[in-house]
């Protein structure tokens, strides 16, 4: 089983960096790795059961650099209860150098995952699959919790309004009725 991925390595200040990472990644077994000091990204492709990610970036890590990270905020929908939040986060981590803490009463998720080797896409579609809603939250920036509701309360209350306009001239021709005055 042959895997190819493709991640950001973050403090490199020169090629003899990139040569450094390269010659670490590549004495483990089963790993062929090409480090770009440019584009400060490490392509690996593994071989065989000994090879894995965790591995890998632990190597990159233990040579003095990092694994860049990016995190993701997610608002979620359709849990009912906090199994269903534990049930989403053991979803997340059991995607590869995936890191997520699900809310429950906030409906809310946060994900910390390592670009290349997990995508934004590949974590919404994971919350979908497992019968949830998802949707991405922009530059971390939450929507107010109670909007939702407040848009149906309007919506409600300008039925009720357009209701009693609409309703007024039988209430006139009703009252006219009940104490005499029948026009």
């Amino acid at each position: 089983m042959s895997q190819t991925v493709s991640f950001p390595i973050g403090g490199m200040t020169c090629a003899a960096c990139a040569a450094r990472i390269e010659k670490v990644l590549n004495r483990q077994k089963g790993v062929q790795a090409t480090v770009n000091f440019a584009s400060e990204r490490a392509q690996v492709q593994m071989d065989g059961p000994e090879a894995s990610l965790e591995t890998v970036v632990a190597a990159v890590r233990k040579a003095g650099f990092t694994v860049e990270e990016r995190s993701l905020d997610l608002s979620l929908t359709g849990m009912s209860c906090a199994a269903c939040a534990a049930r989403i986060e053991k979803i997340l981590n059991k995607l590869p150098m995936t890191q997520a803490s699900v809310n429950f009463a906030t409906e809310r998720a946060h994900v910390t995952y390592v670009p290349g080797i997990v995508e934004p896409e590949m974590v919404i579609a994971r919350i979908e699959n497992a019968g949830f809603g998802a949707k991405r939250l922009d530059n971390g920036v939450l929507e107010d919790p109670d909007a939702g509701r407040q848009a149906l309360w309007r919506t409600e209350r300008n039925r009720f309004f357009l209701t009693a306009v609409l309703s007024l001239p039988f209430l006139c021709r009703w009252r006219a009725w009940c104490w005499g005055a029948w026009p």
